[in-house]
């Protein structure tokens, strides 16, 4: 299993893992996400944790390499 924590820059390691069969790789990203609705959700008065991730990594990908 790979887990990539980088969010940003070319990815190879994450792309490396998705190639071979023998492993699970999973993307940051989510996590990164996540972090963020975490954080701002309170300061914000965001309820929904995993709907404003959702929607962060959606108006986001756009801006992923």
């Amino acid at each position: 299993m790979v887990w990539e924590l980088n969010y940003r820059g070319d990815l190879a390691m994450l792309r490396q893992a998705e190639e071979r069969k023998d492993l699970v790789a999973y993307d940051g990203w989510g996590l990164f996400c996540h972090g963020w609705a975490a954080a701002l959700g309170p300061i914000l008065g965001l309820a929904d944790e995993v709907a404003t991730a959702a929607r962060f990594a959606e108006l986001a990908a756009p801006l992923r390499p």
